[in-house]
This record gives C-alpha cells, sequence and structure tokens, in this order.
C-alpha cells in the first residue's frame, strides 16, 4: 500500500493553533513548542480548521532563545513549508522565517509581497501574485526546495518553480512564526504551519488537507494526537458492525488501510444453562456492579436488588474505557452484602466476570468471594501467573495461568456448574480476556449445591470480606446464575473492549513514501494483524 504523506519522520514542526492555553503547542511529536512573543498574539476559535493564530500588532511565536527548532532546515537541506492564512493587509508580511537577515542566501522565509506570496533566501527570491491573497479568505501557500528546484504552491496548485543554484547557507538563528526580517509583522489569521525537512511531491501536497485527522468508516474520530514521528493516537467513534477502513491524513497526504478497524456485532440468543450469553442484561445476570454512583458504589445495576455496602478504603475510578468507572481498593477495602443474593440458585451453577487492573502483583488478590460467615465457601482470587479457586467448600486449587500483568485492563471471567464429564461434580473454567487459562478446567470432588446458610457476597476480598485483599481496581462485575460458555466468554469481551470510545494507537512504519504500512494497537484493544488487515477485539 502506498503511504503519500504518512511517513511522518521529515515533519520537523507542526502547529495548529487548536490550544488556546498553549498557542505554541507542536504536534508533529518533535515537542518543538514555541512561546509567546510581542503584542497583539490571541487565539481565535475561526481558524481554517478548529482553531487559528490571530496576529494583530508586533508579536508572533518563536522559541525561548530564538535559534530554529530542532529538526528545522538549515544550510541547504531540503525543505517544506506550508501554511493556511487569511489577511487583507497588503505588504511586505512574515509567515514564518529564520537565519542571518541581512546576510545573502543565509535566510528562508515565506511572506506576502504586496499582493503576492514570496520564498527569499535574501537574493535569489522566488514570488507569485495570484491577486487574491489578501481578499481575507483562507489561502495556502507551500513552498518546497529539492536541493536543486525551488517550488511554490498556492492553494495546492503549482504556481512557480526555478532552479536557484548555489549556495544557500540558511543559518540557526532569528526563528518566528508571525513575522520576518525582525519587523514584518503579519496581520490575520494563521493556521496548520508545517515545516518538513524533506521536499514533499505534487500529489502529497494536493492530498493534504492541512490537518492531521483520522477517519474510521468514514467517521471522524476524535482526540486525534501525534505521540511520535510514526504514532497517532485516536478515540475510535461509534460504527456499523463489520470491517471498516481507517484512513489518516496529515500535512504530507493521506493513506488508508482497508478494514483496518472492525467493530463486533452484539448478539441475541435464547439464554439457558450451557448456553451462549453475549453483553447485555440477561436473565441470568442476578448481579451487575458499574460503580457509576460515588455515593453508592456497591449499587446493583440490575432489577434484582442485589446492592453491595463499602467496607474500608473503596474509592472511584475511571475504568478502563471512555465513560466507564471502577472501584479502586487498598488496604481493607471492600464491598459487603452479608445477605443471600436475591434470584441466586447456586445449584444452577454460575459465572464471575470483571475488568480487573492489579496496582502490585505478587501474593493473592481477592476477585469475588461468598461465604456462610466461615471461610471461604466460593472464592476467586488471583496469584502470581495462576488463579486461586474454592467452589463449593474447602476444596481450594490453583489453576495455572498467564502472567497478570501491573496496571494494564484485563478481562477475567470464572464458570462453576456440575457437569456429567466430572460425574455430576463441580467443574470451573477461567479465562483471562477472552481465552481459556493454561490451567483450565479444575474438577472438584463435589456438586454444586445451597449452603444451608446464608451466603455473603464480597467483591474485592478472597477470604470472607476479611483477607486477601485486592490492592487496584475492579469495573463492570457480573454475576450469572448459569454456566457461560468459552463462546459466550469471547463474545462478552469482544463486545465490551470494540465499542465505540476506546483509545486505539495506529502505528505506521516502513519508512518513505511507497514503502508498506504496519498498524499496530495498544491496550485496552488486542490487535491481531493479517497482511494489512488489523482487527481489534
Amino acid at each position: 500500500m502506498g503511504v503519500p504523506g504518512l511517513d511522518l519522520s521529515s515533519l520537523a514542526g507542526y502547529y495548529q493553533f487548536d490550544d488556546p492555553t498553549n498557542l505554541g503547542k507542536d504536534s508533529s511529536g518533535r515537542n518543538n513548542d514555541l512561546q509567546v512573543f510581542g503584542t497583539g498574539v490571541t487565539y481565535t476559535a475561526a481558524g481554517r480548521t478548529g482553531g487559528g493564530l490571530l496576529l494583530s500588532a508586533q508579536g508572533g511565536l518563536t522559541t525561548s532563545d530564538h535559534t530554529v527548532p530542532t529538526g528545522f532546515p538549515l544550510g541547504s537541506s531540503p525543505y517544506t513549508i506550508s501554511v493556511d492564512f487569511k489577511t487583507t493587509s497588503v505588504g511586505n508580511k512574515g509567515f514564518i522565517g529564520w537565519g542571518a537577515w541581512g546576510s545573502g542566501l543565509a535566510v528562508n522565509a515565506l511572506r506576502t509581497a504586496n499582493s503576492g506570496i514570496v520564498n527569499y533566501w535574501w537574493g535569489v527570491d522566488l514570488g507569485v501574485d495570484p491577486g487574491n491573497a489578501t481578499d481575507g479568505t483562507f489561502h495556502n501557500a507551500t513552498v518546497t526546495y529539492d536541493g536543486t528546484t525551488r517550488s511554490i504552491y498556492y492553494d495546492k496548485v503549482l504556481a512557480a518553480q526555478d532552479t536557484p543554484g548555489c549556495c544557500l547557507a540558511v543559518q540557526n538563528l532569528n526563528f518566528a512564526i508571525g513575522t520576518t526580517n525582525t519587523s514584518e509583522y503579519f496581520n490575520g489569521t494563521l493556521d496548520n504551519v508545517a515545516v518538513f525537512n524533506s521536499a514533499l511531491t505534487t500529489a502529497q501536497i494536493q492530498q493534504s488537507r492541512g490537518g492531521i485527522s483520522v477517519t474510521i468508516g468514514g467517521v471522524p474520530a476524535t482526540g486525534v494526537a501525534v505521540s511520535n514521528n510514526s504514532t497517532l493516537s485516536a478515540v475510535t467513534p461509534p460504527g456499523t458492525a463489520g470491517a471498516q477502513d481507517v484512513v489518516v491524513t496529515t500535512p504530507g497526504g493521506s493513506a488508508t488501510l482497508s478494514s483496518g478497524f472492525r467493530y463486533l456485532a452484539s448478539q441475541n440468543i435464547t439464554f439457558g444453562p450451557l448456553s451462549d450469553v453475549v453483553f447485555g442484561i440477561t436473565p441470568e445476570l442476578v448481579a451487575q456492579y458499574k460503580f457509576q454512583d460515588s455515593s453508592r458504589l456497591g449499587l446493583d445495576s440490575t432489577t434484582n436488588g442485589n446492592d453491595t455496602a463499602v467496607n474500608g478504603t473503596v474509592t472511584q475510578g475511571t475504568g478502563p474505557f471512555q465513560g466507564w468507572n471502577s472501584a479502586v481498593m487498598s488496604g481493607n477495602g471492600v464491598l459487603k452484602r452479608l445477605t443471600a443474593l436475591n434470584s441466586f440458585d447456586l445449584a444452577k451453577g454460575y459465572s464471575y466476570t470483571a475488568w480487573v487492573k492489579l496496582a502490585s502483583v505478587g501474593g493473592y488478590a481477592g476477585l469475588i468471594s461468598q461465604d456462610t460467615g466461615g471461610c471461604c465457601f466460593n472464592r476467586w482470587m488471583l496469584t502470581s501467573g495462576a488463579v486461586y479457586l474454592d467452589v463449593g467448600g474447602h476444596n481450594d486449587m490453583s489453576v495455572a495461568g498467564p502472567a497478570q500483568p501491573q496496571n494494564t485492563w484485563m478481562f477475567m471471567a470464572l464458570t462453576a456448574g456440575n457437569e456429567a464429564i466430572n460425574n455430576g461434580n463441580a467443574t470451573a473454567r477461567v479465562y483471562m480476556n477472552g481465552s481459556a487459562v493454561s490451567g483450565s478446567p479444575a474438577n472438584f470432588g463435589h456438586p454444586l449445591a445451597n449452603p444451608p446458610g446464608v451466603l455473603g457476597t464480597y467483591l474485592g476480598a478472597g477470604e470472607g470480606g476479611n483477607g486477601y485483599n485486592l490492592n487496584g481496581e475492579l469495573a463492570d462485575v457480573r454475576i450469572y446464575n448459569s454456566v457461560l460458555t468459552a463462546s459466550a466468554i469471547s463474545q462478552i469481551y469482544q463486545s465490551q473492549s470494540s465499542v465505540g470510545g476506546n483509545t486505539v494507537t495506529l502505528a505506521a512504519t516502513g519508512g518513505s513514501s511507497g514503502n508498506a504500512v504496519s498498524f499496530a494497537a495498544t491496550t485496552p484493544a488486542v490487535c491481531t494483524v493479517t497482511g494489512t488487515t488489523v482487527t481489534l477485539v
């Protein structure tokens, strides 16, 4: 797949002026932020794309010592400078420039010239007069130099070109946006100022939209940010089930990753013991804890009234996905319910699911436990590289599993039910991120049956709410009164982790334009790559 513009390695600085609290913010990933100097430098919401830099007096943006930002072209290096501008002011008004003013061939500046545009080196200058540069509407001026040929594009169309010859020697001083030659102050609005240390092609310039954006299935993603020279992050929008194209647009052009994101649809299935149960409220879902009410963290969001109460230190957190909340537990913090769960029949089997984030790894971390006032009737805990279980009372068993990461959200599930393959006795299965762990299933030597006493429930503890406490967070804890199948567990995990609002990182690798591009994704999505297709599940 060709990648015009998706190679960001030559983007040295990119200024969108979208943050009114940080007008000089660099979005290129190079950390080349600038600071305001002079007067009449303000934010305007009426930029070409989002905000803009409004200049009305004698001021602009520069570095702390007025030298050229890191990676900007110096000497006789190739370059591309692109600016969106709006003005009614005629004369010599600087967009951007740097170098030794007054010294021949020692500067690089882009500015207006009466009613036209000029790229000047202090000698051997190139200009064009399109006739409407000062009409008070937005236009784009882009200039490139590849070491031999210099070109000016006006509104993305090639307007002038020359071969200036030697000997350009741009100096590292006097950098500014909003003025050139120390006193040629621009009056008007600037937006999307981009500097590359390479000469973009005509195709790349014409494909540019003047900003960095991501669309998925044609729907714009939000929160687009540049992490480094090859990585963009964005928040996925809601979408239609199935594979959708991802389009990334930068100041240098755009590229499409066909079927780059897959939205997974929820399904409606008839529920029953051992049936496929998917994401949603079901008759078998007897309790669900979303932790959305900070004053009632233990509130059950089903209609069964299975609320729990805070005991110890439990606070509200943000959860793994946009719009989610969590219960943050430390010390002896736990959510307790000392009465039996309504609409819960242990003999039918059960399933626990939860999103878990461990603040510390090692020792025991209780997730959910149930007891009758003694110890450990049903117990589900994490320990280093394993899951520790007690199903039906005093039959402890450790199930081998993958290492549990610290400070990373993971989806955990436990099912337990009487199975014919275990002579009618209880069998437990453990899942992590939608897949069975290596030590699952675990077969116990007795059937599940309702205890004679009241079965209390504890979230965040592994022993009657009084021991093996979790140091970390729980989100979307569910208790089902049925045994979910492996397919159901996988569907719940996929449905939760693939909805709009997750933060997904798309990383472009492969170097210069025309090379192949691979995309990667980071937590909370799991990414598998097949050819040029990325499925986030």
